[in-house]
């Protein structure tokens, strides 16, 4: 093989791997992907500004929730509690909206 067709195997698997960190870095951002509004009700509830930094109450970040929940999903012995929590309340929400 020369050495013309090893650097354009090269570019090509360059390219290659270029293409599949789009498509990763695309597909992270639709998979945490979330609506402003419902961003803003969870920052309020959280006690939180509705925008970022007012009165020097910062707004939830998006950032901030994908490491929390994260956090949760390889450590889930530390959240027990919590997480019977969600899951009563995620039930109580399954059997009402698939009750009507």
């Amino acid at each position: 093989m020369e050495v013309a067709e090893k650097e354009e195997e090269a570019r090509e698997a360059k390219n290659e791997l270029g293409t599949e960190k789009l498509f990763y870095i695309v597909g992270e951002r639709i998979t945490w992907s979330l609506s402003q509004e419902a961003l803003n009700e969870a920052s309020v509830g959280l006690g939180r500004s509705r925008t970022y930094n007012i009165d020097n109450n910062p707004h939830l970040e998006v950032r901030d929730l994908r490491k929390w929940v994260m956090d949760v999903f390889y450590h889930p012995n530390k959240y027990v509690n919590p997480l019977s929590q969600i899951r009563d309340i995620y039930t109580s929400q399954r059997q009402s909206t698939t009750a009507a």
